[in-house]
């Protein structure tokens, strides 16, 4: 039986359209078979990878709640989990990788104290990183908003959170985690 170049697909020996025996037919079930099922996996290798990367979502909303310089920031709820390569933990605040990779992580939060100054630091496996966008506001009725976002490669078992850096006793409306599987 022949077989394609690049996938090796068996496909029959005769010369279609005609159909020498019986067995003619087998092969091109096989053929039929094969192709199907290549195509089945890069469907689903695509849905993987594009459709439903990795990935999770942490909040904490409602509310205030105060943070010190160097706490550790906490949530209320999971609000996305794809079950994927992301585990959340809402006890830990933290998420845990399960594949390794590239992952884009994000995070942010608000406050509505007086003269808030704030930050973000992304902290792995419990050690700092980069310090990252500052934001601060004049008055309570304005309010303070920071984001951060990297690229960062992550390896499996490696865990994520985000740590507060600004005034101590800063209340915070609005804090949230995401991480993303790239590749």
């Amino acid at each position: 039986m022949n077989q394609t170049d690049h996938y090796g697909f068996p496909y029959p020996e005769c010369d279609p359209p005609l159909v020498k025996d019986a067995s003619d037919i087998h092969q091109f079930a096989d053929f039929a078979l094969a192709v199907d099922s290549e195509v089945e996996r890069i469907d689903n290798e695509a849905n993987d990878a594009l459709v439903s990367p990795d990935g999770a979502v942490l909040l904490r909303v409602g509310a205030a709640v105060a943070f010190n310089d160097g706490d550790t920031l906490t949530y209320t709820n999971v609000d996305y989990d794809n079950t994927g390569g992301a585990v959340p933990s809402l006890a830990d605040s933290r998420m845990t990788v399960r594949q390794s990779g590239f992952y884009y992580v994000a995070g942010f939060a608000m406050s509505t104290s007086a003269n808030s100054v704030m930050g973000l630091v992304f902290q792995i496996n419990g050690m700092a990183g980069v310090r990252h966008n500052q934001a601060s506001n004049g008055s309570a009725l304005i309010t303070a908003q920071v984001s951060c976002q990297e690229v960062m490669r992550l390896e499996a078992g490696d865990f994520v959170s985000m740590q507060f850096r600004g005034l101590d006793g800063s209340t915070l409306t609005f804090v949230g985690l995401s991480l993303y599987r790239i590749v």
